[in-house]
């Protein structure tokens, strides 16, 4: 009998390359998102310094509460950004979360699938081995006659 082929093998190395892409995919956008909260983090701990030492100052000049002001401005600016990006972020997220666990359902599929294949083949497998053992002994008996057949052992004395 011939070996075990899967004929999807191709199709089910192909998803799991895919899947590889889209997890690489899914890593660098998580991953760039972490950077702008962190920077955005960073941002406004900057903005929190620098209002503390400014207001600390014994005399405070009119071009520091301006510098203030711009700089929450610029702050809240690029809160709305970052506010923007998180939605983006997330939109990007759930969808390449959703191909990767369809991929993922995919391969599990076509595992399941080449696990039935592998059961069948192997029981047809077994099942031909055995006819074939089985016509092995019937030649065996029928070229031997009775003198060769188990069931009746040469040169054996009967009581």
């Amino acid at each position: 009998m011939k070996r075990f082929t899967f004929p999807l093998d191709r199709i089910r190395a192909w998803n799991a390359t895919r899947l590889q892409l889209e997890e690489s995919a899914l890593e660098a956008v998580v991953d760039q998102q972490r950077r702008v909260e962190a920077a955005y983090t960073e941002l406004c701990a900057q903005k929190s310094e620098f209002e503390h030492a400014t207001l600390r100052q014994a005399r405070i000049e009119s071009t520091e509460l301006a510098r203030i002001s711009d700089f929450r401005k610029f702050v809240a600016i690029e809160g709305r950004r970052v506010q923007t990006a998180r939605v983006q972020f997330d939109r990007q997220i759930a969808e390449l979360r959703a191909r990767v666990i369809e991929l993922r359902r995919k391969i599990e599929l076509l595992d399941r699938l080449k696990e039935r294949q592998h059961a069948t083949w192997t029981a047809e497998e077994t099942k031909e081995l055995q006819a074939a053992a089985d016509e092995a002994f019937l030649q065996k008996l029928v070229a031997g006659g009775s003198e060769t057949s188990p069931c009746y052992p040469r040169n054996r004395a009967f009581p």
